[in-house]
């Protein structure tokens, strides 16, 4: 984080990821001011811009939950597998 701010500051430039949407795990330095870029780039489904977003995870009671419900849907997933493969097994053997 020190050497980010030391080169935005040598370079006049700034800081996006630090706390624009919770905090990111890469910090990116930029001669352009980050509102700039994000009023230039197009945006729609599948092209997110720089604005803020709602960070969904910040709250306890969702964080909570998703962690709940992740051995759930981990198991359903493998389930679902189980049960396709039982049954592409069984087509094959009933071959003519």
């Amino acid at each position: 984080m020190a050497a980010a701010h030391a080169l935005a500051q040598k370079t006049g430039g700034s800081i996006y990821g630090e706390t624009e949407n919770g905090g990111t795990n890469t910090l990116y330095v930029s001669p352009v001011p980050f509102a700039t870029l994000d009023a230039a780039v197009a945006k729609g489904p599948g092209k997110p811009g720089l604005g803020q977003v709602a960070d969904v995870m910040g709250s306890e009671a969702n964080l909570a939950k998703s962690v709940l419900l992740a051995p759930v849907v981990g198991l359903a997933a493998g389930a679902l597998r189980l049960v396709g493969k039982l049954g592409r097994k069984g087509e094959d053997d009933h071959v003519e």
